[in-house]
């Protein structure tokens, strides 16, 4: 079956779905039609867009509001886990555009505390937005600070270091590969911290 012709099905089921004819019975009734269940999974994730984009918007303000128990009232013609369902898919809704908006507004340099006044909500809490300011700073500002100092001067102390070695060189007990290897090494540890020092955290750790 094409998608056009799945969709069209799944829209039927929007005129059809009530509170005696759930979602669950509407696919029953199309596998007693002889409808592959490949087809019917796929109807089914249609016509739980379907209703979240009929429905999600005007769930949320009860939502937001705390009014959740009104939603039965409000929608008598919907089934209570239809109701469930559109819950469920706006609340992830709201969380998700919260992730976004923290996104943005970090990117137009507001600070923690606007970010947190302006998007708290039941479903995206203090906590939720503190960790998204946390993973979009590890993802895309730079470290700075102590922890950037703290870069630059161990690189700068093994590049300075790995010069002493070399020059002492003539002075040293062991061969003249060994001193290469080491200085090497420090030449190369010093300038991936040198490196690091203009990293984000999320760079840095290789994630």
């Amino acid at each position: 079956m094409k998608y056009k012709e799945q969709r069209a099905i799944a829209q039927q089921g929007i005129q059809k779905i009530n509170k005696d004819l759930t979602i669950d019975d509407y696919l029953a009734s199309l596998s007693k039609q002889g409808i592959y269940a490949s087809d019917i999974n796929q109807i089914k994730v249609l016509l739980r867009k379907e209703f979240q984009q009929k429905y999600g918007t005007q769930f949320e303000p009860y939502l937001l509001n705390g009014q959740e128990e009104q939603l039965a009232q409000e929608f008598p013609d919907l089934a209570p886990s239809t109701i469930e369902l559109v819950k469920k898919f706006q609340i992830t809704e709201i969380q998700t555009r919260g992730q976004r908006s923290v996104a943005k507004m970090m990117k137009e340099g507001r600070k923690e505390e606007e970010i947190a006044k302006t998007l708290k909500n039941p479903f995206f809490t203090h906590e939720n937005i503190l960790a998204e300011v946390d993973h979009y700073i590890k993802h895309n500002v730079k470290v700075s600070g102590q922890e950037k100092q703290n870069f630059v001067v161990m690189g700068w102390l093994l590049i300075i270091i790995a010069v002493a070695v070399l020059a002492a060189q003539p002075y040293l007990q062991w061969g003249g590969r060994k001193t290469l290897f080491l200085v090497i090494t420090l030449i190369a540890t010093g300038v991936y911290n040198l490196v690091k020092s203009r990293m984000t955290k999320a760079a840095i750790e290789g994630k």
